[in-house]
C-alpha cells in the first residue's frame, strides 16, 4: 500500500527548485524540504503557499525557515503559531555501539498489529501529537504490511520496536523508536536502533538518517553513543486560530 500525498509543490529559486512541501495525512503538517533562502524570498513565498493552499495547518522543516514561513502566513491569515517541538535532524555513517546482542531482533508480523496499534497511539500521546484509535490501527497495518517495522524481543516478549521510512538512493530514515514505559531504562531502545541502523547499511545504504527531540537530552546522548551525529535542526509549527 502506497500513501498518495493529499498536497505536492515546489518552489523555484533561479529556476532551481529550492523547497519542496509534501502533505501526506489530511489535517497534518507539511514536510518542507529546503535549503536556506533569503528573507525576501520566504515573504514571497508564504503569500504564494497561502494562495495556492489557504489554510495550511502546520509546517515542520528546517527551523529558520519553517519559523519564518509560518510567522508570515499567521499574519497573513490572521493565525497564531504554536511551536509543538524542536528537532535535532542526526546522520549515522558507521555504528560505533552495536547491539549488545541480547534477545532476538526481528521484522514484527501481523499478528502483532493489534500491540502496535496500542504503541503508536500511546506514543503519539507522549509526543503531544494525539492521533485517533482509528487512524493508529491504520498506520500499525501500514508499517506491517509494508514490512517497516522492526522490533526487539527478550524472552520471547517484544520490548521496543523502531521503523525504517523514506528510503534514497543512499539514505534512509529511522523514526517510530518507541518502548513501553514499564521496559524503560534498560538499554532495549538504544540496542533496537543499533540494530536497525546496522542492517540499513548492511543493505547498501551509505547513511541513515534520524529525528530526536531536542527538549530530550536522554534520548540525544544515547543516539550520539550509537554514532548519530547531528547535521541540522528542525521544527514542527501548528498555525490556529
Amino acid at each position: 500500500m502506497v500513501q498518495q500525498p493529499i498536497f505536492m509543490g515546489v518552489a523555484k529559486q533561479e529556476e532551481e527548485i529550492a523547497i519542496v512541501f509534501l502533505q501526506t495525512e489530511e489535517k497534518k503538517q507539511i514536510i518542507v524540504a529546503t535549503s536556506e533562502m533569503v528573507e525576501e524570498a520566504i515573504v514571497e513565498l508564504a503569500k504564494k503557499l497561502a494562495e495556492v493552499y489557504p489554510n495550511v495547518p502546520g509546517l515542520i522543516g528546517n527551523k529558520k525557515v519553517v519559523q519564518r514561513l509560518a510567522e508570515e502566513i499567521a499574519v497573513l491569515e490572521n493565525k497564531k503559531t504554536t511551536v509543538a517541538m524542536e528537532q535535532g535532524i542526526y546522520e549515522l555513517k558507521q555504528v560505533k555501539k552495536k547491539w549488545n546482542g541480547d534477545g532476538v531482533f526481528r521484522e514484527i508480523n501481523s499478528d502483532e498489529i493489534p500491540l502496535i496499534e496500542q504503541w503508536i497511539y500511546q506514543f503519539c500521546e507522549e509526543v503531544n501529537l494525539p492521533t485517533t484509535k482509528e487512524e493508529a490501527e491504520q498506520t500499525a497495518h501500514t508499517l506491517i504490511t509494508n514490512h517497516r517495522l522492526f522490533g526487539l524481543e527478550i524472552d520471547g516478549k517484544l520490548v521496543s520496536v523502531a521503523a525504517k521510512t523514506r528510503p534514497t538512493k543512499n539514505n534512509i530514515t529511522v523514526n517510530f523508536v518507541y518502548t513501553p514505559k514499564e521496559e524503560r531504562k534498560k538499554g532495549y531502545a538504544s540496542n533496537c536502533v543499533a540494530a536497525l541502523s546496522q542492517r540499513m547499511l548492511d543493505e547498501g545504504y551509505k547513511t541513515t538518517t534520524l529525528y530526536t527531540d531536542l527538549a530530550n537530552p536522554t534520548s540525544n546522548k544515547i543516539y550520539q553513543e550509537i554514532g548519530y551525529e547531528q547535521i541540522a535542526e528542525s521544527m514542527l509549527i501548528f498555525l490556529e486560530k
